[in-house]
């Protein structure tokens, strides 16, 4: 569209059209010319991401309100991308193709959305993690008893005390073995 900006005097008007580019939010001003009078010209509005097929919309969270993934072709990409892409598509996309797709994905526009499918693997680094830190956070325990006996000063954990953290981690490390893993965990409780 074009802007319309006043120079150094009243007179004189320079008219610079001047492209936006929505992807790097860039701009440059391609002519300029001058002119007596401001001339107005309805900005021309055109979506660079025009959505042409919409396909396999599918819920990605348990809620089911935050994110619909999809297989998207956008006819007018601006970089000329025209096969279908996965696309996420949230209500609170920066931008306003990504929240219109939502608004029409929830509409039905593309038919039925699918539920949330759990994904087994990032359950279980979740859990892996969380046992990490676990036992990360006793770690300092083992290592001060360790270091007290090493130098032959009297521990801080009794014998019995330090032997049910020894094996509190050990069933930490085990949890990966449990038959509800990764859904159903039963975490061990730590002995301090």
């Amino acid at each position: 569209f074009a802007v319309c900006l006043p120079l150094a005097t009243h007179q004189l008007i320079m008219k610079i059209p001047i492209l936006f580019d929505t992807n790097a939010n860039r701009h440059a001003a391609h002519s300029a010319r001058s002119t007596s009078a401001i001339l107005h010209e309805a900005p021309v509005i055109r979506d660079p991401y025009e959505i042409g097929t919409v396909t396999n919309p599918q819920w990605m969270d348990h809620e089911q309100k935050q994110c619909i993934r999809c297989t998207v072709t956008f006819p007018n990409h601006p970089m000329g991308i025209t096969e279908p892409q996965v696309f996420f598509a949230m209500p609170t996309d920066v931008e306003a193709h990504g929240r219109a797709l939502f608004a029409r994905l929830v509409a039905g526009e593309f038919g039925p959305i699918a539920n949330y499918v759990e994904d087994m693997e990032v359950i279980a680094a979740q859990a892996r993690e969380q046992r990490d830190e676990r036992l990360a956070a006793t770690q300092w325990l083992v290592d001060r008893h360790r270091d007290e006996q090493d130098a032959g000063v009297p521990t801080t954990l009794d014998a019995s005390t330090f032997k049910a953290l020894v094996v509190y981690r050990q069933a930490l490390r085990a949890v990966t073995a449990q038959p509800g893993f990764p859904k159903h965990i039963v975490w061990p409780v730590s002995p301090l």
